[in-house]
């Protein structure tokens, strides 16, 4: 289960990191095209005159684009926010099925679920006695049951 934990963490870092490039990428571009804006109020304030809204408009039905690129930074910090929660998670997992196991010892699994959380699975001298005392006792039930049915039949 440990392996588990590590590709998991491996792989939330790797995303981390990729959203961190994007991040980084679309803050440059909007820092250019914020520089654009005010080399054109610059022109306009030479010429005498005040400075004015410059919307970049790639096509007439989007919006500014300097708007969008502020959406989508904010879009991927949130997509950063939500993995770095998922990674805290998985850390704090390990550290618990760490701790488990040191108390417990190796007869302890942690069992991932499908939703995301997991279970722990305990296979160890102690269950297997209870395991056999149930199975030999429940031999006896059925024993006793049978006796009884002769016993009401007979």
């Amino acid at each position: 289960m440990g392996k588990d934990f590590k590709e998991e963490e491996e792989r939330l870092r790797f995303l981390i990191s990729k959203v961190d490039s994007e991040i980084l990428r679309f803050s440059e571009i909007k820092q250019k095209m914020e520089e654009r804006q005010e080399d054109f109020n610059r022109s306009l304030r030479i010429e005498g005159m005040q400075p004015v809204p410059v919307i970049f408009q790639p096509s007439s039905s989007s919006k500014d684009l300097l708007d969008e690129l502020t959406e989508h930074i904010l879009e991927l910090n949130k997509l950063k926010n939500l993995v770095a929660q998922k990674l805290n998670l998985v850390i704090k997992e390990e550290e618990l099925f760490q701790k488990i196991r040191q108390k417990h010892g190796s007869d302890v699994e942690l069992r991932k679920l499908p939703a995301g959380d997991f279970e722990i699975v305990v296979n160890d001298a102690q269950t297997q006695q209870a395991f056999s005392q149930m199975q030999a006792s429940r031999k006896n039930l059925s024993g006793l049951k049978k006796t009884i049915q002769e016993l009401s039949t007979g």
